[in-house]
C-alpha cells in the first residue's frame, strides 16, 4: 500500500510560515507572545543604541580632525609670519649697518669733490692726477650698484627731509639755486641732507650755480 502525507485541515503540509515546522501539539499563550515581542523591541533598542553610539564616535572623531586641521593651519600661518619677521628684521639690520658704514666713507667723496673743484689746470694731463679722478668715479660707480645716488638739488623745489638750507638768494621762491655740499641717498634712506641756497622770491637775473661741477647737476660759471 502507497502512504498517504500526513495534512493538515486545509490539505497543506504541517509547516509554518518561514518553512519551519511546528509542533502541532504546542500551545503559545499570549504572555508568551507579548515576552517575545518585548525581547524583540529590547534587542532592537540596544543595536539602535549602539549605531547611535558609532555614529557619536565618528562625529566626535569628525570634529577632532577639524581641531587638529585648524590648528596645523595656524600654526603653519604662524610660522610663515615668523620667518617673514625674521627676514624683515635682518634686511632692515643689514641696512642699518650698510648705512652706517657708507656714513663714514662720505667725508672721503666731500673730499674728493674739493678735489675735483680745485683741480689744477697744469695738471690735466698728469696722468697721476687723472688717475686719482678716476678712482673717484670707479668709488661712485661701485656705490651707486648698491643704491647710493647724490641728492638732485638745483632747480628741484626743496623737501626738508632732503636738503638743508643754509643760504637765501634772490631767485624763485623755495626753489635751490645753489647746491653748497653734496647729499646721499641709500635706496630710500638719506645717509646726509644736501647743503643748498633757497631762492627767497625776489627777482634775479643770475642763472643757478652749482659748486659741483661733477656731481651731475646742471652748472655755470658766474660772468663777471
Amino acid at each position: 500500500m502507497t502512504k498517504k502525507t500526513t495534512q493538515d485541515s486545509s490539505g497543506q503540509n504541517n509547516q509554518g510560515a518561514a518553512g519551519q515546522p511546528v509542533p502541532p501539539d504546542e500551545d503559545i499563550s499570549l504572555d508568551d507572545l507579548q515576552k517575545k515581542v518585548q525581547e524583540l523591541e529590547q534587542q532592537d533598542a540596544t543595536e539602535t543604541k549602539k549605531e547611535e553610539q558609532v555614529i557619536a564616535q565618528e562625529t566626535e572623531s569628525q570634529k577632532k580632525i577639524e581641531e587638529l586641521t585648524a590648528t596645523l593651519a595656524r600654526a603653519l600661518a604662524d610660522l610663515q609670519n615668523y620667518r617673514r619677521r625674521t627676514e624683515e628684521e635682518r634686511l632692515r639690520w643689514m641696512h642699518v649697518a650698510q648705512a652706517d658704514l657708507l656714513k663714514s666713507l662720505l667725508p672721503i667723496l666731500d673730499n674728493f669733490d674739493r678735489c675735483s673743484q680745485h683741480f689744477p689746470e697744469s695738471l690735466k694731463d698728469n696722468e697721476w692726477a687723472k688717475g686719482v679722478l678716476k678712482i673717484h668715479d670707479n668709488l661712485m660707480d661701485t656705490l651707486a650698484k648698491i643704491g647710493v645716488k647724490r641728492i638732485e638739488t638745483v632747480g628741484k623745489k626743496i623737501d626738508p627731509l632732503l636738503h638743508e638750507a643754509l643760504l637765501s638768494a634772490p631767485g624763485e621762491k623755495d626753489v635751490i639755486i645753489a647746491e653748497l655740499g653734496s647729499g646721499y641717498l641709500l635706496r630710500e634712506t638719506v645717509l646726509k641732507p644736501a647743503k643748498v641756497s633757497v631762492g627767497n622770491g625776489e627777482h634775479s637775473d643770475e642763472k643757478p650755480v652749482t659748486p659741483r661741477p661733477d656731481s651731475g647737476q646742471a652748472s655755470e660759471e658766474k660772468k663777471s
